[in-house]
């Protein structure tokens, strides 16, 4: 019995963590607050995680036990996700840079864009 409850525990722990940095890349930071728009940013930053020991969740400590193990299997995860996700990120980023391009455009010619 104490066997499976580890199982659906652990099992329980992979659904519903996995997608997580896929979510948290997408929606949470935009690109205003970055600056760019990255491909692949959720495996980007799950590698960032596992590098640095926690990343921006926590300093090195007692909660890297939690967060690089759990980094580790959303890596996978990420890596398939951003890679159907990879269209819809080419087309957001040209829309961003074609704004960027008419405002500078506009700026340029003294005129405010509508």
């Amino acid at each position: 019995m104490n066997r499976l409850l580890a199982l659906t525990l652990i099992l329980a722990t992979i659904t519903l963590t996995s997608g997580c940095s896929t979510i948290l890349e997408r929606v949470t930071y935009s690109e205003e607050n970055r600056g760019q728009l990255n491909y692949y940013p959720a495996t980007q930053f799950d590698i960032f995680t596992i590098k640095s020991g926690g990343g921006l969740y926590c300093s090195p400590g007692p909660g890297t036990l939690i967060v690089v193990p759990l980094s580790i299997i959303d890596l996978p995860i990420s890596l398939v996700t951003d890679t159907i996700m990879l269209p819809a990120d080419i087309a957001r980023k040209n829309k961003i840079d074609k704004q960027k391009q008419n405002e500078a455009t506009h700026k340029e010619q003294g005129s405010v864009p509508k």
